[in-house]
């Protein structure tokens, strides 16, 4: 064996030690991209929204779904009929049972009632009571690269690391794509424009179906690094 072969042979001897006595709890990019991938493994991309009405009135039907006045929000409406036409949602007409938020005697009006779908179940995660509040979910996220992380240190009780890294929102519900659904999301918000600017800017920079910066901090268990809300000691 000649001088290259026999240092060739050290090199790829010392990779594959350094390789097997690397630890899921060393603070490297490759673990640090297992960690976020487990984490975000089963939480895909979500929105909560707010019905316009809820400030003002309380649904009082007790069976489930959504139920919607005839004069609510017209963007709201109008995305749920293109839920119903990619076959998220079913839809009937309904009596609707409400009162006032503060009081009031029990009124009835005709409305619109949406009841969600096997196939919608993955989109339309949950519906509050009354739907005043509506969590839909339209996307996946995909982790494409750990851009930086720091030197690991000691914060309240745990081994942390502050980690600069960039996703991507993949695998977009076509119905997420409507422009009415957009819409809605921007009117959704009773309580004020900041929320409704947060959601509206979070849906329009994930349609755009490229790469988003975000930062997050991991800490360190016994079974390596975790995004995971710890509990503090």
């Amino acid at each position: 064996m000649n001088a290259n072969a026999k240092k060739l042979s050290i090199v790829l001897i010392v990779l594959l030690i350094s390789s097997a006595c690397s630890s899921s709890n060393d603070a490297n990019k490759r673990n640090i991209k297992n960690a976020l991938e487990k984490y975000y493994f089963d939480r895909d991309r979500c929105l909560v929204l707010q019905r316009p009405s809820k400030r003002r009135f309380r649904i009082l039907n007790e069976q489930p779904g959504i139920y919607v006045f005839d004069f609510e929000a017209a963007h709201m409406k109008s995305a749920l009929e293109s839920a119903v036409s990619f076959g998220l949602l079913e839809s009937n007409v309904s009596e609707i049972r409400y009162s006032r938020r503060f009081g009031g005697e029990i009124q009835t009006a005709i409305g619109r009632k949406y009841i969600v779908t096997n196939l919608g179940e993955s989109v339309f995660r949950s519906v509050s009571e009354g739907a005043d509040f509506i969590t839909i979910c339209y996307g996946e996220y995909r982790i494409d690269e750990i851009q930086s992380f720091s030197e690991p240190s000691d914060m309240m009780g745990y081994r942390v690391t502050n980690v600069n890294y960039v996703y991507t929102i993949v695998n977009i519900e076509k119905w997420a794509r409507e422009r009415n659904v957009l819409e809605w999301v921007k009117d959704s918000w009773s309580m004020g424009p900041f929320e409704a600017n947060i959601a509206s800017k979070q849906l329009t920079d994930d349609l755009l179906d490229e790469p988003q910066n975000e930062s997050i901090t991991l800490h360190l268990t016994n079974q390596g690094w975790s995004a995971e809300q710890p509990s503090f000691r």
